[in-house]
């Protein structure tokens, strides 16, 4: 959500962790985001950081990806 924040809400960043420092973060995030217009790219972005993590535990684990 960091990542996000910096690369596409960089004026935000400091409420992003700010709310992250407390409880209930995601549903002010969430909130942020619609206030932003941005949970279209918020849901691109996570899905591609997804794809990657595991693609990258999966090398790590030396397990064959077969798309």
């Amino acid at each position: 959500m960091l990542d996000f924040a910096r690369e596409f809400l960089p004026d935000d960043l400091d409420n992003v962790r700010y709310f992250f420092s407390k409880r209930g973060a995601y549903p002010k995030f969430k909130a942020l985001l619609a206030r932003r217009g941005a949970i279209d790219r918020w849901h691109a972005f996570e899905n591609e950081a997804t794809k990657r993590a595991l693609r990258d535990w999966c090398a790590l684990n030396s397990i064959e990806i077969i798309d």
